[in-house]
């Protein structure tokens, strides 16, 4: 059976088959920077100061080191409760942290919430923690994309949601990303999964595929359960 564009149903179909090749078992990135700057007294969202403290700290020591996520079974699964974990573990292992956290804190609940005023408030320390932290993620992100990408052998990479506007990860795609066309929405389209949404919605959209007009808002629906 042909469309009017002459594709058969088969080809028709295949531009709008998915498959989930991994998933977050626990925290999700974004999940993770709000509790670990929580944790540190740099308020909510915690993925923008945090970037921003990361790039800042330059080439200070990192007072802990964070290895590689392991997860068993699905090796494209993220996880990143146990990075967390062992950010509060490091925390709470060094009480010299706890001043500094206060006043952060204070600074917070007086509407200080810019780089150039919670910057003075941080120590070396808090800066090579907050880089080692950032450096985990985005390395987690990026190596279990590429595995992904290569063994489905890809040509193009969508990346959304909050942890899209992290300049850190949009500089280590590009490097890693040689040879793949790897996209972001603008920084401030970065803000949740909406543009996930909208390039799966923009497909359907050009073949005209459309949904019944009773078609009410289900957030648990899987995008091949559409089918119109």
């Amino acid at each position: 059976m042909l469309d009017r564009l002459g594709r058969t149903y088969a080809e028709e179909n295949e531009a709008f088959a998915y498959r989930k090749l991994g998933g977050t078992r626990d925290d999700a990135a974004g999940e993770a920077y709000d509790k670990v700057a929580k944790l540190l007294g740099l308020g909510y969202p915690g993925g923008p100061i945090l970037d921003k403290l990361a790039a800042a700290a330059g080439s200070v020591p990192a007072p802990v080191k964070f290895g590689p996520t392991k997860t068993r079974g699905n090796a494209l699964d993220f996880s990143f409760s146990g990075l967390k974990t062992a950010v509060l573990y490091h925390v709470r292992e060094h009480p010299e942290y706890r001043e500094e956290i206060q006043k952060r804190e204070a600074a917070m609940a007086q509407g200080h919430r810019k780089l150039e005023e919670l910057l003075p408030l941080c120590s070396r320390e808090t800066l090579g923690l907050v880089r080692e932290f950032q450096n985990a993620v985005v390395r987690d992100l990026v190596e279990r994309t590429m595995t992904a990408a290569e063994e489905c052998d890809v040509e193009t990479i969508l990346v959304s949601g909050g942890v899209a506007a992290n300049r850190q990860l949009r500089a280590r795609f590009a490097e890693r990303g040689k040879g793949l066309k790897v996209y972001f929405p603008s920084p401030a389209l970065s803000t949740d999964n909406a543009a996930m949404i909208a390039a799966a919605a923009y497909a359907r959209f050009v073949r005209g595929k459309f949904a019944e007009e009773d078609l009410n808002v289900m957030a648990s629906m899987k995008l091949e359960e559409v089918r119109k």
